[in-house]
Parts: C-alpha cells; structure tokens; sequence
C-alpha cells in the first residue's frame, strides 16, 4: 500500500525458506534499505535478534568437520601454601599435682592453631599427658608425638588446630607418674596460617626418640607430605639445651628444678626431611619433630594433580554431533592419572559421558545428543603429574550458518 512518495511501504513477507529457522520473523516491514517494526509492535520481543536482516545468512551448512573442539591445561600443583607466624607463646611449670595452667598473655584468635610442647620426669615412672583444654574446650585436640622412656624423660607435642577465640587459659593434664622428684614443663605458641578445614599434623613423618648422651635428636621426619609446612621441634633434657641454628627459631630454656623444655620452629616451602636436634652437658633426654600443614594461600587453586578443560559450540545455529575425544599429557604412557569427560551447561560437570585410565594418552567414544550454545564438553584429569600440559581434541560433525 502506497499512500504518496516518501511514505512507508508496507511489503507482504515472502515465504519462510526452511533453512532461515528462528531468525524469520512476520513483524519486520522495509522502508528502502532498512529493516524496521511494524507499527504497534515495537517491544513486542518479536523483533529480529540483534537487528540482523533475515537476508544476513545465505545457508545452512551441514555435516562438515567440527572445528572448535581443541583445548589444553596445566595440571595443577595444588594451592600455593601460605606462611604460619608464631603470635604468641609462654611457658608454664609444676613440681606437683597432675595439671599445669599456662595463661596467655593474649586472648586466641578464632582459626589459629595452638601448639603444645610438654616435658616431664619423676623418679620411677614420668607423668605423661592425658589431655590438653584451651578455656575449658578439648575440641580439636590431637596428640601429635610423644616420645618417653621411664629410664629416660617424657617429650611430646600435641596441637589444638581452628582453636576458638577470646581464650587464655592453656591447661595441660597429667597421668601422674612415680617416684621422687616430680618435674613437669609446657610451652604453649599460638600461630596464624595453619591448616583449619581438617587436622593440620602431618601424622606419617611425625618422630621421637629417647637416649641419654651430649646431642638429642629427634630424628628425622623422612620426606614431607607437602611442601609447605609448619615443623614443630621439642626438646626435654635434665640439663639446659643449646637448640639448633637457623632456620630454626627457638624459644629460651623453660626450666624446673633439673628438667629444661625448648621448643623451636620453622616454616619449609619443600619437601625435604627434617631433624629437630640439640646439645647438652651428658643427661637423660627425649626429643620430638611434628609437620603441621600450613593453609593455602589465595584458596583458588585447583587440588594437586587436577586439570579441568571446556569445548562447545559458539555462534548461532551452531550445532555439534561429536563422535570421539582423543586426550594426551605430557606424560603420556607414564601418566598415571584418571581422565573423566562430562556433558554440562556452561562448564559444569553434571552427565558422566566416560572415563580413562590412565589419562596419558588415548581415545574415548562420545555418545552424546547433537549439542547446541551453551553446552559444554568438560574434561577433568585427576592424579596427573603436576605441570603436565594436558590436551582433548573432540572431532565429529557440525551444522552452521554460512554468510552470503
């Protein structure tokens, strides 16, 4: 209908060709070269999407090679460990009785991790702990080491790790031992940056040893369980003690009648075994080491040996039938990893599509509906060699749309 030059021409739709799908659209009306709403239907969410001219795309291209489906990763090392810092520590002492209160100069602070160094003797049998509270609590207590012959003297270390805050009063618990002169010492240190989602002590490379000469030593943890930890070293002797040097961090001498305490510290960034050792005049002694786990830094990194990996179609009308995934990491054959590939929205894991073992090398077949925008294959490497690349190639077939 024309109702005078220069007025808008209101053109009848042709006919929807099959391969225009969901761009076709009845509401659009051609003024010249410009695609415009009809009149009262504007808003209406019939408009054409992205203002792109149903003429934009001159094909619909199918089954050729899918392109798209290539990725790789870094398997990760785990999260960086952060650092612990001693915050506070004082001692304690008793020549009786079968408890000795420690009260912090400073309340705790929520999530710290509190460790306990405890030496005790007497003449027949030494008294030994039975129990560690902090303000009353026993949550969170471990026994870490204990290190103790009767011919010699007691040594042990325990851990209350996410410690509860506004607390001071340490008290530390005795099964009462025998004989003459009764000798009992703790220090109590608080630190910051230990593990608090789970027990902190690196159980497997805890030691302890007992002997009676010039140079206890604990012995040595063997290899860490990770790099970064918080080592925990003890010493109990009838004479003072000389700690070891640097790295090592000590605390003075806590001493009753002939029974000294030193505890020391440090903080490792690798693996390697470690020994906590002394000197003294010739005298009974025990000796403890413990790891504690330090918490991650940052907390975004992936577990150790994981690697995670996304492919899927991009752009409208573009569809993927995927036939076969071929994955590969740096280790290849001595890659002893598990590779599980999973169908999800948007990167997230939700259908099991298969799984192989080891994840090294080799192909997987992929039965999966046709996949449309939005939907992700998702490769996931666990038990990999931390800083493998690992790599999927998914091939199949593709639907598009082709300009012209």
């Amino acid at each position: 209908m024309d109702r005078g030059a220069g007025r808008l021409t209101v053109v009848r739709p042709p006919r929807r060709p099959a391969w225009y799908g969901p761009l076709w659209h009845p509401t659009a009306v051609r003024n010249g070269n410009k695609l415009l709403d009809l009149p009262g239907l504007r808003g209406s969410g019939m408009r054409p999407i992205g203002r792109i001219p149903v003429t934009a795309f001159g094909r619909k291209v199918q089954g050729i090679p899918l392109t798209g489906g290539q990725a790789s990763t870094i398997i990760s090392a785990g999260p960086s460990s952060g650092n612990a810092t001693l915050v506070q520590a004082k001692s304690g002492t008793a020549t009786s009785g079968t408890t000795v209160t420690v009260t912090l100069t400073n309340p705790t602070t929520a999530g710290n991790c509190l460790v306990i160094s405890v030496g005790a003797s007497q003449g027949t049998t030494n008294p030994t702990v039975s129990g560690v509270t902090l303000g009353g609590s026993a949550t969170n207590v471990v026994n870490a080491k204990t290190a103790n012959n009767n011919a010699d003297v007691d040594c042990e270390v325990w851990v209350i790790w996410n410690i509860a805050g506004g607390q001071t009063s340490v008290v530390v618990t005795f099964n009462a031992g025998t004989g003459a002169g009764q000798q009992n010492v703790v220090w109590a240190e608080e630190y910051s940056g230990v593990l608090a989602t789970s027990n902190p002590v690196d159980a497997a490379t805890a030691n302890g040893a007992n002997g009676n000469s010039t140079s206890p030593s604990s012995g040595s943890t063997g290899t860490l369980s990770q790099p970064g930890e918080l080592l925990i070293g003890a010493i109990s002797a009838g004479a003072v003690i000389t700690g070891p040097s640097s790295p090592w961090v000590n605390e003075t001498n806590a001493t009753v009648s002939t029974l000294s305490l030193i505890a020391g510290h440090q903080v490792t960034s690798a693996t390697t075994a470690q020994t906590y050792s002394g000197t003294i005049t010739s005298a009974v002694w025990g000796a403890v080491i413990v790891g504690l786990k330090l918490a991650p830094a940052g907390g975004g990194a992936l577990p150790a040996g994981q690697g995670i990996v996304s492919v899927g179609p991009q752009g409208l009308g573009n569809v993927w039938y995927p036939a076969q995934a071929t994955i590969s990491t740096i280790s290849g054959i001595n890659d002893a990893s598990t590779f599980s590939l999973y169908l999800g929205p948007a990167g997230v894991p939700v259908t099991l599509v298969g799984q192989l073992y080891p994840g090294g090398l080799g192909t997987l077949a992929v039965a999966v509906p046709s996949m449309t925008p939005g939907q992700y294959l998702i490769g996931v490497w666990t038990g990999g060699n931390p800083g493998d690349v690992a790599s999927i190639n998914v091939i199949g077939t593709m639907d598009c749309l082709s300009v012209g």
